[in-house]
């Protein structure tokens, strides 16, 4: 809609994802198995892009309903469209941002191999991030619409939880 409306939607992604990253490192040691872990944040990511994001239509609903509350400013409207995005996103982004260091942990046995799966697994982790934009914006959308691409994120998401829970070793990469 505008560079304000979407700087507002990425700081809030890398928001969900840093807190969630900081989630992880506080509770890192009472998680008996990092594999549920990742699936099971796997699946809820899954289950909240099923069940929230193909009605992403509330989000203009939703604004149009607490605008007689908001003062008409310019500054407001946008302060408002930032609170609405925060308490759609933040959700799967705390879980995204849960997986990455989860991955890195389930990864290791010694503290050397440490620099080396940080640089696979990241380097991994934005392939996937540059492919799936690119994919998204020129393929995805304009061919098969937005839904489409939810559900086809919804299978992804599902496929890398099973991928990770049923793997035979402790070892991802």
């Amino acid at each position: 809609e505008s560079t304000m409306t979407a700087s507002g939607v990425i700081s809030i992604f890398l928001f969900g994802i840093g807190l969630g990253s900081f989630i992880f490192s506080k509770v890192e040691k009472k998680i008996s198995d990092i594999k549920k872990l990742i699936f099971v944040s796997q699946l809820l990511i899954a289950l909240y892009a099923a069940l929230i994001f193909p009605n992403y239509d509330l989000v203009p609903y939703i604004f149009n309903l607490l605008y007689p509350l908001l003062n008409d400013s310019p500054q407001m409207l946008l302060v408002h469209k930032l609170i609405i995005s925060f308490f759609y996103l933040i959700f799967p982004t705390i879980l995204m941002g849960m997986v990455f260091p989860a991955i890195i942990v389930m990864s290791i046995d010694k503290l050397d191999q440490l620099p080396e799966k940080i640089g696979v697994i990241y380097g991994f982790d934005l392939f996937g991030a540059v492919l799936g934009a690119l994919l998204s914006g020129f393929l995805f959308i304009p061919f098969w619409g937005i839904k489409m691409l939810i559900f086809f994120s919804i299978l992804i998401n599902l496929f890398i939880g099973l991928l990770v829970y049923f793997q035979k070793n402790k070892k991802f990469i």
